[in-house]
């Protein structure tokens, strides 16, 4: 059976990820682990689950657990810097990638320099 290469089968990435939007390594890694599986050490849920830290409370607000669903829609501390994200947060990780670095570093998840 033939198979056309001319479309491929899941949309990759944007290509200016790597160049405009991210200013370093730090912040592109963190991205890909957020697009992946949700799963980053910017959050205590998995510093916890690791051994890395002694309970998986947000920093922020003190609510448990500090996940990416938790910063994404929870958080009360970071309802301020949620209109950085246009539409579905979890779209907007592939769709509009520099405005979830930019919640990022508003929210303090990320070092802003």
């Amino acid at each position: 059976m033939y198979m056309s290469h001319s479309q491929p089968k899941y949309a990759h990435p944007p290509l200016e990820t790597k160049r405009r939007v991210c200013r370093d390594e730090r912040e592109r890694v963190v991205l890909a682990q957020l697009r992946c599986n949700g799963k980053s050490p910017i959050f205590q849920k998995y510093l916890y689950d690791i051994g890395a830290s002694l309970c998986d409370a947000c920093l922020q607000c003190g609510q448990s657990p500090d996940d990416l669903h938790h910063a994404l829609y929870d958080c009360p501390e970071v309802d301020v810097f949620r209109s950085l994200i246009p539409g579905d947060p979890m779209v907007s990780f592939w769709e509009s990638p520099l405005q979830m670095i930019e919640f990022l570093r508003a929210s303090q998840r990320l070092p802003i320099a």
